[in-house]
C-alpha cells in the first residue's frame, strides 16, 4: 500500500519545498531566501508562528466540515454557490482591513506629526500628542483587525503576508514598547497612552517615518495583502472549482501544491 506521505512527490516537499534546498521550512512556508533561521526559530519559540498557524487550520477545519455538510445535502450548483459566497466574504474582509491598515501606517508616516508646533512657557518643544496618540490607536486597531482576518482565509500566500508581519512587528518589540505599543500572548497589539504621551519624537519618527521603517514595511505588506485577496477574490468568483481532492480552490489553479492537503 503507498505511504500516506509519499504520492507521487514527497509530502513535505509538497508542503515545505524541496529539501535538497538547504533554505528548506523557513523559504518555503514563511518566504525568502534572506530569511535568518535563528529569528524563525525565535519566532516559532515564542508562540507567534503557532498562534496563526492554529488559527489558520481552525478556518480549514470548520470550512471542511460546513462544506461537506453542505455537499451532503445539497450536490449541485447552489452548493458551489454557499461556498463561494463564504470565502469570498472572508477575502472581502482581508481586503477591506488591509487598505484600514496601509491607510494607517500612512498617517503615521507623516513627517510633520513629529514636528514642534510652537514652545511653552519654559521655551520647550510642544507637539501634538492629541493627534499622534490618536493616529497611533488607529494603527493597532487596524493591525489588529489585520491579523484576525488575514489568518483565516484559506490562502498560503495571505497567511504568508500575516506570519511576516507577526515577524516584523516581533523584531520591532523594544522600540515599540519605548512608545508605549505591546505585543500580547495572542499578537495583538496595545497601547499604553501614558507612555506614548511621553515617547520621544525621534523614537516615533524612526519607527514610524520613512522608507524601510516599521511603519512604512508594514504598509508594504497590507498592501500586498490586499493585490493578494483582491486575485483570490476574482479567482474565487470566476475561475474556482473542485480540486482533485475535493476540496474548494480559491485561487483558481488547477497547480497549487497545497490544493492535496486541505
Amino acid at each position: 500500500m503507498s505511504s500516506v506521505f509519499w504520492n507521487n512527490h514527497n509530502y513535505f516537499n509538497g508542503l515545505f519545498g524541496n529539501t535538497s534546498n538547504n533554505s528548506g521550512l523557513a523559504n518555503s512556508l514563511f518566504g525568502g531566501g534572506s530569511s535568518n533561521m535563528l529569528s524563525d526559530y525565535s519566532m516559532i519559540k515564542s508562540g507567534a508562528y503557532k498562534k496563526l498557524l492554529t488559527a489558520y487550520y481552525k478556518s480549514q477545519d470548520d470550512s471542511d466540515d460546513s462544506t461537506e455538510s453542505t455537499t451532503n445535502k445539497r450536490p449541485s450548483s447552489i452548493n458551489n454557490s454557499k461556498v463561494d459566497s463564504k470565502d469570498t466574504s472572508k477575502l472581502l474582509e482581508v481586503k477591506s482591513d488591509s487598505e484600514d491598515l496601509k491607510s494607517a501606517t500612512n498617517k503615521l508616516a507623516d513627517r510633520s506629526l513629529y514636528r514642534a508646533t510652537g514652545e511653552d512657557e519654559d521655551g520647550n518643544d510642544v507637539y501634538d500628542r492629541d493627534k499622534i496618540t490618536k493616529n497611533v490607536k488607529e494603527f493597532v486597531s487596524a493591525y489588529n483587525k489585520y491579523l484576525d482576518s488575514s489568518s483565516s482565509v484559506n490562502s498560503q500566500n495571505i497567511l504568508k503576508k500575516s506570519l511576516s508581519t507577526v515577524k516584523l512587528t516581533a523584531s520591532n518589540k523594544k522600540l515599540l514598547s519605548e512608545v508605549g505599543i505591546n505585543i500580547g500572548a495572542d499578537n495583538k497589539l496595545t497601547v499604553d497612552e501614558k507612555k506614548l504621551s511621553e515617547a520621544k519624537m525621534s523614537t516615533l519618527s524612526s519607527l514610524f517615518t520613512g522608507s524601510g521603517s516599521y511603519a512604512n514595511t508594514v504598509g508594504q505588506k497590507a498592501s500586498e495583502t490586499y493585490r493578494l485577496a483582491n486575485s483570490a477574490t476574482y479567482s474565487a468568483n470566476n475561475s474556482a472549482s473542485y480540486n482533485f481532492g475535493g476540496s474548494y480552490s480559491m485561487m483558481g489553479t488547477s497547480n497549487n501544491s497545497w490544493d492535496k492537503y486541505f
